[in-house]
Parts: C-alpha cells; structure tokens; sequence
C-alpha cells in the first residue's frame, strides 16, 4: 500500500512465537468507489511481510472502512492464537502480559441497537451461531445458520442465550466465536465450533 493511499495506521511492537521481536504497521486505505459499481473498496495490511494487502468492499464508504477494520482485527486475532504477542512500545514487553490485543483495533462502541428478532434480522441461536431469522412466532425463532448453512435453527426466545445481532456482531462470531463481539459467555469445548476451522 503506497503512502498516499493510507488513511489510518498503527504501529505496535511485536513478538513472534520464536520470540523474534519487530515492528508491525497496521495501515488501512482510504476507501474508494469501485469504478463502474456501486460498491467502495478499502485495502487493509500488516506490514513487514505478514499479510498481503486485501481489498475490502462495502456498499458504502462506511461499511468499507468498517469492514477493513474488522479484517485488521482478524488477522491480528489469528495471529495471537498462533502465539504472537503485541506491545504499544517496545519498552513494554518485559511485562507479564502484552498491552495491546486486536480488541483495541475495533471501533468503540461495537453493537448497535439491534430491535427485536424479526424476519430478516440476525440472531445467535444457543449453539452459539449466528444466524439468519426466517421466522417467530410468540416464543420461538428459526433461521438459517451463517457458519455452516444448517436450518431450521429453532430456539426459544425465552432461553437466556439467544440474542440479536447486529451485521458486525454476526460478522465478528462468524469470523472468531461470541468473544470477539463481546459476548462473554461460557461456551462447552464441544460447542465452540470456531475453533474447528469452519
């Protein structure tokens, strides 16, 4: 990504599972209309040859640059499973637990207000999926889920675990589970399917 083409970056000191130490330059691009279409498309990378840059694309200017956001946090997320660890200075890494974590690269606050579950709208059902409602009725809901497709998935809205969602909540538990939405839940190994490469 060239440097007229970045909008918004973050450098972070780092340490990979080798414990070799650099630093990592989170950039994103100005979102830009796709010529032709009606999309926008803004590039996101990580610099210092770990992830390629990647064209990210939204109905509107917004949407691209939210949704570049959320592809940053990913690959930083993905990289902290691997065992990488983050630093805002390097003069921090002597302590016991890194000080920064894809977390702080979303925008604050996440969740929006979602209204009740309706036809159309998103929900996480009680495994955990979020998913596409079809229909309800006084006290249920069934949709389709957006991890693997399987329908009809019936809840009762009175269980204390199915909730709505907005579009980047539905997006963030697709890409990495409940958690990285913020939604604290105790989740059953068997149960966390993303953790299964689905």
């Amino acid at each position: 990504m060239g440097e007229s083409q970045v909008f918004v970056e973050r450098d972070w000191f780092a340490v990979d599972p080798d414990g070799r130490r650099t630093t990592v330059r989170i950039r994103i691009g100005a979102p830009t209309q796709t010529p032709g279409r009606n999309d926008w498309v803004a590039q996101t990378a990580i610099e210092g040859g770990l992830w390629p840059s990647v064209d990210i694309h939204g109905m509107d200017s917004w949407q691209a640059l939210e949704m570049a956001m959320f592809h940053a946090w990913n690959q930083i997320d993905t990289m902290e499973s691997r065992g990488w660890r983050f630093y805002w200075e390097e003069a921090e890494e002597q302590q016991d637990h890194p000080t920064a974590t894809a977390l702080d690269l979303l925008p604050k606050p996440l969740r929006s207000e979602t209204g009740p579950i309706a036809p159309g709208k998103l929900y996480m059902d009680r495994e955990f999926h979020p998913c596409l409602c079809i229909d309800t009725s006084k006290f249920h809901v069934w949709g389709v889920s957006l991890v693997d497709g399987s329908m009809p998935r019936a809840c009762d809205l009175r269980d204390g675990s199915v909730r709505a969602l907005s579009a980047a909540e539905a997006y963030l538990i697709r890409t990495a589970g409940p958690r990285a939405a913020g939604v604290h839940v105790d989740v059953p190994v068997d149960k966390r399917w993303w953790e299964s490469g689905k």
